[in-house]
């Protein structure tokens, strides 16, 4: 796995410690015909390993029938909520202020860093909150004990839910009413698939957010 740099795809980066905000991660695939194949972003890479190898640790339910093609269906519904909208919500700018505001008052004040994590903070408010209304719809009264977010057992939606409550904890995010997406990120982040690979656990692991 390696990290390439969004503006300049010739340089990459092994080593998560010195990686910035530019560098995604990058699975490079190469072919029996010697060529290779570059998959960039997380998500990308996880829809690779699961077609590639479906009965290995498949994070998406059989599509063999149609109820679990909805079920497939819902688990990217979740997924665009954590991979997309994040960077949606981050990218709007507190009400009453503009993008040019914002900068010019980072540049007097130098609350630049505070201006950042007031829209981060209100921006994995509302994904959260997103979150748990599509898990009450979908799951019903079942979204009150739920244990994952669709079905019982782990999907991508819940390997894109822990790493986003990870961040929004570490910004101080107000979870009141978010219990049932709180309940499911206590109850994943002790499973071993998740302790195992805890990024604490790994000295070259990327500590800023």
């Amino acid at each position: 796995m390696l990290y390439l740099d969004l503006r300049d795809d010739t340089k990459h980066i092994s080593n998560d410690s010195s990686r910035s905000a530019a560098h995604v991660p990058t699975l490079i695939v190469t072919h029996s015909d010697g060529t290779s194949t570059a998959i960039r972003q997380a998500v990308d890479i996880l829809e690779y390993f699961e077609e590639r190898f479906p009965d290995t640790c498949p994070l998406l339910p059989s599509s063999s029938a149609a109820s679990q093609s909805r079920a497939r269906a819902l688990v990217r519904d979740f997924v665009n909520i954590i991979a997309v909208d994040v960077v949606e919500q981050q990218q709007q700018f507190p009400a009453g202020g503009s993008s040019n505001a914002v900068a010019n008052r980072a540049s007097v004040t130098g609350h630049g860093f505070e201006e950042q994590h007031q829209r981060a903070t209100v921006a994995f408010r509302r994904v959260l909150a997103s979150y748990q209304q599509l898990l009450e719809s979908a799951r019903g009264a079942d979204a009150k004990t739920c244990l994952y977010t669709v079905g019982e057992a782990i999907t991508l939606a819940d390997v894109c839910l822990v790493p986003a409550m990870e961040q929004a904890v570490a910004y101080g995010v107000d979870m009141a009413g978010l219990q049932h997406v709180a309940r499911i990120y206590n109850h994943l982040k002790k499973l071993p698939a998740f302790t195992d690979f805890d990024w604490r656990k790994h000295a070259t692991a990327n500590r800023r957010l």
